[in-house]
């Protein structure tokens, strides 16, 4: 962790535990909270001897437990499990929760099968190590089919780092499908992580390396990258991750035609909506400013997204367009309502209530737009 992430991190962590003390109607004496700086201080400089005689300086248990919490929650902490493990159970509401089960998942390495199971029965795996690790316990258990299945969801699921990943196929290999690892990569080029998609074309079925390469080239830009497209089988051609990279080249080299005929035939199953919402809205926009407000609104309403700050994006455009350009205001009206019924952030609410005003006084209903402005 960089050192300037690292001083963020412990003030705002100052700050929680601070705060927490404040609302309970405790503070921290000045010889304590002096041991605490001065421990935080060699923690961001990697100190960990220094800093732990630092807090166990201080009479009060906070300052260590601070930095109990800075040493298991930081990427390659090297604590035992029973004192990372206790440490989660004693102070279930510290934030970084999820890094320090990951830790503490690292940790089951030096644990039985029987101590790492009863931790996964109240604490469910959340990293790629205490994943694998559960299902090879239950393989172990003797429950094969299951077993198996857990290792192959992982494999599809989960980030494993480079080290990590060989091991994991150097024991398992023989357990995973050609289709486990096309549904890997087909994760991993949606979530952007390239390089980890790149170690995978080794292993893919012939035709899904086509399909990869053909991705990976289009989401880099890459000079041949309509050759390899033509490379890729016919009956791969519809996949919703190739067409959407199709549709983010084109974007970006100013082809808007040619991406608005891409739009017009999407996949039914857009697999990411959301990524989808960031190319779509783009590219509505330069239509929409080049006067074809209908064709605009058709492509935004095909958005596919069902809630968050993206369906709330996208009901906001197709009001405002319905409103200023199509001059229907009860249309408009309708998408500022669904607003409301679906996201719940004070931005998004008060923008929606502003404009579905507007469009209720458009539509001739004084009332009604009343209520909504107010």
């Amino acid at each position: 962790m960089p050192p300037v992430f690292r001083g963020l991190l412990a003030a705002v962590l100052l700050a929680f535990a601070l705060g927490a003390r404040a609302v309970a109607g405790q503070t921290l004496p000045a010889a304590d909270l002096e041991a605490m700086r001065s421990a935080l201080a060699a923690a961001q400089g990697a100190d960990w001897p220094r800093a732990y005689a630092a807090a166990a300086g201080a009479e009060d248990p906070l300052p260590l437990k601070m930095l109990r919490w800075m040493d298991y929650a930081r990427p390659g902490a090297p604590g035992r499990f029973p004192d990372i493990a206790g440490f989660i159970e004693k102070n279930p509401d510290w934030p970084g929760q999820k890094s320090l089960r990951k830790h503490a998942e690292e940790a089951l390495a030096a644990e039985s099968d029987e101590v790492a199971a009863g931790w996964f029965k109240r604490y469910p795996p959340v990293s790629a190590i205490g994943k694998v690790r559960q299902a090879e316990i239950t393989i172990n258990s003797g429950d094969l089919e299951n077993g198996t299945a857990a290792l192959r969801a992982a494999w599809i699921t989960a980030d494993f780092g480079p080290l990590d990943e060989k091991g994991f196929l150097a024991r398992h290999a023989d357990a995973l499908r050609p289709e486990d690892h096309a549904q890997r990569t087909d994760r991993l080029l949606w979530d952007g992580q390239v390089e980890a998609a790149h170690r995978m074309l080794a292993i893919l079925p012939p035709d899904y390396r086509l399909l990869a390469q053909a991705r990976l080239a289009l989401a880099a830009q890459a000079a041949n990258a309509e050759v390899l497209v033509a490379r890729v089988p016919p009956r791969l051609r519809a996949d919703p991750g190739l067409v959407f990279e199709q549709l983010r080249w084109r974007r970006k080299k100013d082809m808007t035609d040619a991406a608005v005929q891409i739009l017009l035939r999407q996949p039914n199953d857009l697999v990411r909506p959301a990524a989808w919402w960031a190319e779509r809205q783009a590219i509505a926009r330069r239509v929409l400013a080049g006067g074809n407000a209908e064709l605009a609104y058709r492509l935004v309403e095909q958005h596919g997204l069902i809630e968050g700050n993206a369906f709330s994006d996208a009901q906001f455009l197709l009001g405002y367009i319905a409103l200023r350009y199509m001059k229907n205001p009860a249309l408009a009206f309708e998408h500022f309502s669904r607003i409301l019924t679906r996201v719940d952030t004070p931005y998004a609410k008060s923008r929606a209530g502003y404009w579905g005003g507007r469009a209720a006084e458009a539509e001739g209903k004084p009332e009604l737009a009343a209520k909504w402005y107010a």
